[in-house]
């Protein structure tokens, strides 16, 4: 025997409620349990306390009258509703149904088997717009990601051929300029224009870099690494960089798997990060937490998470780095990866995109919780490996 479905009956009339509560005993294949309310801040409450299949409501309660009875309830709970109405308006059960209300039945004039049916049919009907919406929702979700990716893809794609070319260009000025250096006694008077063509050269390398990293192209040299000594390596040098009004602390775990990592890279990620975490508190105090951990990634997470890219399920170590500064709003949350993007009043290269691209090339994604008001939270999941440990070059 089927367990009871638990239904709640907003009806102020006694004789009312005791004909649906007789109307839906035994009349039906589904049994039911019938709680009833005479008010809609009792069935308020009741709803805050109870778990509940489906609302019964009549539109004519002490409190509220109308479509506004059941628009309050809409607002409290997600459960199907199905209209009881003293009155035949057929232009009011129209207004309902467009309203949400999954049947609307005229007291008095339906035989108890129908009652029954009507209420297991909006379950069910309900069960399925759930269902549609959920999935009308997820594939939103993918289409949207899918674009992103694609996006990210092609702006990788560009950044890495700019940036090789460029290279080819710089070696050359680079190459020339220091021949020409050489050649030219200390006190020449065109030394220091060369000088400068150095150092602009050298600069536009570093940019040259930037974008092989956001391409995942840059150069790497991989070894085995615990990330939480790495972090704490860099604790000192991160501790110099942000604001006086900052405080930074360090919550690291021990003996974590380890990860196949280029140091160098893994070390600028972090104090990027650190440094962008501080520039949020925007001079105010505030508290920066930077984090390490293990954690699996299984489909609930993939599917239920923003990650910037889609991860195959196993074990991640992470580095996660908190701040209690201004917080993103959705739309800036969406940018903050654009290559050049940035909140400033300057920018500073490519940002964010060189470190999203850095850790794409090494199989990792990144994910990021914001809200404005309430700070930021950056996690970076890298995979683990079975290799032995070595000490952060």
């Amino acid at each position: 025997m089927s367990s009871a479905t638990p239904v709640l009956l907003l009806e102020d009339d006694p004789a009312d409620a005791r004909f649906v509560k007789e109307a839906l005993k035994g009349t039906c294949a589904q049994n039911f349990t019938i709680d009833v309310v005479e008010t809609l801040a009792e069935g308020l409450e009741w709803l805050r306390s109870t778990d509940y299949a489906l609302l019964m409501l009549d539109l004519n309660l002490p409190d509220a009258t109308g479509l506004e009875s059941m628009r309050r309830l809409n607002e409290a709970s997600t459960l199907p509703i199905v209209i009881i109405s003293g009155e035949e308006d057929e232009q009011l059960a129209v207004d309902a149904v467009k309203a949400g209300a999954q049947d609307f039945v005229v007291k008095g004039r339906f035989a108890p088997e129908i009652l029954g049916r009507a209420l297991t049919y909006a379950i069910e009907r309900h069960a399925m717009e759930q269902h549609r919406r959920h999935a009308e929702q997820e594939h939103r979700k993918l289409l949207a990601r899918l674009e992103q990716s694609q996006r990210s893809e092609s702006l990788a794609l560009l950044a890495g051929g700019v940036a090789h070319d460029f290279n080819n260009l710089l070696v050359s000025i680079l190459g020339n300029a220091d021949l020409a250096l050489r050649e030219l006694p200390d006190d020449a008077g065109g030394r220091s224009y060369l000088e400068r063509i150095v150092q602009g050269a050298q600069r536009a390398a570093d940019l040259s870099r930037q974008m092989l990293a956001y391409s995942g192209k840059g150069r790497i040299v991989v070894s085995p690494l615990d990330i939480s000594a790495l972090v704490e390596e860099i604790g000192h040098i991160s501790k110099s960089s942000i604001s006086p009004e900052g405080k930074l602390y360090f919550e690291l775990s021990k003996n974590l798997p380890s990860v196949e990592a280029d140091a160098t890279q893994l070390r600028q990620v972090v104090l990027n990060l650190i440094i962008n975490a501080s520039e949020a508190l925007q001079e105010r105090p505030g508290e920066i937490y930077v984090r390490t951990g293990l954690m699996a990634c299984d489909e609930d997470y993939r599917t239920n998470t923003d990650l910037e890219d889609a991860l195959p399920a196993g074990s991640y170590a992470y580095i996660e780095v908190s701040d209690s500064g201004v917080g993103m709003t959705p739309t800036t949350r969406k940018r903050i990866f654009d290559p050049f993007f940035t909140t400033k009043f300057a920018g500073r290269g490519l940002g964010l995109a060189a470190t999203l691209g850095i850790v794409r090339g090494h199989h990792g994604t990144i994910e990021v919780r914001s809200a404005l008001g309430r700070g930021t939270t950056v996690r970076i999941l890298l995979p683990c490996s079975n290799a032995e440990i070595d000490s952060p070059e």
